[in-house]
């Protein structure tokens, strides 16, 4: 039942985008040619705090609607990272790989909690993606966390040593060096100062929420942003996080959808 919920709402938000999309582009005639391309490493915290921080998965959900966002001329690498950083997605164009399947391997790999927080794997396989595309899209990274930096080689309680902390700033300052921005989200337990020093370093934009149910929207706005799209979101999508869950409502005008979730 729980799953049949989760995939219900997760239509919700794809027909809230598509709404969003319909009303910007009777303004405007919207083509992929005229927005601006992008070449995006999305890293994603699938470390075990993740199992109360954010039980509905909604990093799941938010990651998928960035993908459905993107054109097909668009690069996407994905990394989950906890104790260690994988590659979900290797750094492709979207058209090459197609959407259905970048968005299967993100409902596989997004979905498991376990390990410890290691920032510095994640951004160093964010960059190294990054790296290899040699095309003038606009590279960015997308951070999503809900905790501090714990590499897991350490004693409890014990803080994390000036070494590795070293060691994150430079390889932060280097992808601030390069030009890719780092888009830093932050939910439950993070450290707002953190992210938003890795933002600002980087000439990226740093938010955060009580609970991950706003990541979905902040996620579409970004990218949205990026792209130069005049998509008018505030307009036309509202999300409200309460204490026992939230309410979506979308629409266009008078008409609206509105879906209300439990946690």
């Amino acid at each position: 039942m729980a799953k049949m919920r989760n995939a219900g709402f997760l239509l919700f938000l794809f027909l809230c985008v598509w709404i969003s999309v319909a009303s910007a582009q009777d303004g405007e005639a919207h083509t992929e040619e005229n927005m601006q391309s992008l070449t995006v490493s999305i890293v994603v915290d699938v470390s075990g705090s993740m199992k109360e921080t954010d039980p509905d998965r909604m990093r799941v959900t938010a990651t998928q609607i960035l993908v459905e966002q993107l054109g097909e001329s668009d690069r996407v690498g994905v990394i989950a990272f906890e104790s260690d950083a994988k590659e979900v997605q290797d750094m492709k164009p979207v058209g090459d790989v197609g959407k259905e399947a970048i968005k299967n391997k993100i409902s596989d790999a997004l979905g498991k909690e376990e390990g410890d927080t290691d920032y510095r794997k994640a951004l160093v396989l964010a960059k190294e993606q990054l790296d290899k595309d040699e095309t003038d899209n606009r590279k960015i990274v997308l951070f999503l966390t809900d905790g501090t930096p714990d590499p897991g080689d350490r004693e409890e309680g014990e803080s994390v040593d000036e070494k590795y902390m070293a060691e994150l700033w430079e390889d932060i300052r280097k992808m601030g060096d390069e030009g890719y921005p780092i888009y830093t989200v932050g939910f439950g337990e993070f450290d707002e100062e953190l992210l938003t020093q890795i933002a600002e370093e980087t000439q990226g934009v740093s938010t955060g929420f009580s609970s991950a149910g706003a990541i979905a929207k902040e996620f579409f706005q970004i990218t949205s942003a990026l792209k130069n799209r005049q998509i008018f979101l505030d307009r036309d999508l509202k999300m409200f996080v309460q204490n026992k869950g939230f309410e979506v409502v979308c629409g266009l005008g008078n008409q609206k959808m509105k879906w209300k979730k439990s946690v």
